[in-house]
């Protein structure tokens, strides 16, 4: 439904360098393990908001649907000895109409002073009230998923891929109130009682999206999460990499010697880096995947290929997978799941042409993992 990375610093970045007016500020934004972050750690900022709709369009679904983010606190929670909290009722968001006297808070989901529990609160039957608390057990510097899921029967926490916390569901916002209406990330607002910690990888979705369509993305994004910003090693093992893998490229793709897996450029626009190699599997990251739509990954021992099979099937917003290595001579694409037009063809199938593989014989390597963009 939507999608915002905050990676706007590239832009700003670019008209440094082409003498335009440029301002990057670092405080707001900070290098992160998927390009950039918002950085929501200070007594008190400017608030970063996201409308509720723009364009005839929903950022945030008004009665039903999903809010799914990445938060790295700069705090750590006091049940550990080492945390303290951060010593206010932090703000993760808050979702808001109006503004200063006639300002309507529909919800506030923060953390408590001393760090140990996630709440979810708003406007009640009897004033407010808790729909959602869970204990947490966070430390300074790690990343965590957190997905809130809301509509008028339940409403729904997860943290790092697992069920947290379900509760009574609540009723939506007024159309009439939909243009006044906004997400707001990191504080109150009016700038206060900031997160303390960077946001990534913010996403919603126009429907409950429930705790098991989670694990598998979890699991798989959080080990590049942990990674944190590409280093300058990194970056120069990657450029390595990628002129290896050119001097092959041309070779490969006239059936030559190579024995490593080769990867084609899916007909969808997807692209999968090269694998990392656990014994017997490939751990394949899928770049260019849209958050509210499923993915599986193909494999053919051949070009052109007779047959794609499956080798895994991801569920939304998947975009790590593990899959057996069935050849280490093969070739594997990735191709949307399901079957998007109800026709009872797959989509992969759907879009493959007669010659199937023909039109995808370029070998795609696309960098870097994780981090800043290499430029």
């Amino acid at each position: 439904m939507s999608s915002w990375r905050f990676d706007e610093p590239y832009a700003l970045l670019n008209e440094e360098v082409s003498g335009k007016q440029g301002s990057l500020d670092r405080s707001i934004w900070m290098e992160s393990w998927s390009g950039y972050a918002l950085n929501r750690d200070g007594q008190v900022l400017k608030p970063v908001v996201l409308p509720m709709a723009t364009a005839e369009r929903w950022n945030v679904a008004p009665r039903e649907g999903t809010i799914r983010f990445w938060f790295k606190p700069d705090w750590s929670s006091s049940r550990s000895s080492l945390g303290n909290g951060p010593g206010r009722y932090a703000r993760l968001m808050e979702l808001a109409s109006g503004e200063k006297k006639e300002l309507l808070i529909w919800w506030s989901l923060y953390a408590s002073p001393d760090g140990n529990s996630l709440f979810f609160s708003g406007p009640g039957p009897s004033g407010p009230m808790d729909y959602l608390q869970c204990d947490v057990d966070w430390q300074a510097g790690e990343w965590h998923m957190v997905s809130l899921a809301y509509g008028p029967q339940e409403s729904v926490l997860m943290v790092d891929g697992a069920l947290a916390a379900l509760g009574e569901g609540f009723p939506g916002v007024p159309l009439p109130l939909i243009e006044q209406t906004t997400l707001v990330m990191g504080t109150d607002v009016a700038g206060h009682s900031s997160a303390g910690g960077q946001f990534e990888e913010l996403s919603t979705f126009d429907h409950m999206v429930l705790p098991w369509n989670w694990d598998y993305y979890y699991h798989g994004t959080r080990e590049i999460a942990a990674k944190g910003p590409i280093t300058q090693d990194e970056a120069e093992a990657i450029q390595l990499m990628v002129a290896e893998v050119a001097a092959l490229q041309k070779t490969a793709i006239e059936g030559g010697g190579w024995s490593g897996p080769l990867f084609l450029e899916s007909m969808e626009g997807l692209y999968l880096l090269p694998p990392e190699i656990d014994d017997t599997n490939l751990v394949l990251t899928l770049m260019g995947a849209e958050t509210n739509k499923s993915y599986n990954i193909l494999f053919s021992d051949q070009l052109p290929a007779e047959f794609w099979s499956t080798a895994a099937i991801g569920s939304l917003g998947q975009s790590n997978f593990t899959v057996s290595m069935l050849d280490l001579h093969g070739f594997y694409q990735a191709a949307e799941g399901d079957d998007w037009d109800s026709d009872g063809v797959k989509n992969w199938a759907d879009a493959q042409p007669s010659d199937a593989g023909v039109g995808a014989l370029t070998i795609t390597i696309n960098v870097p993992a994780h981090g800043s963009t290499i430029e």
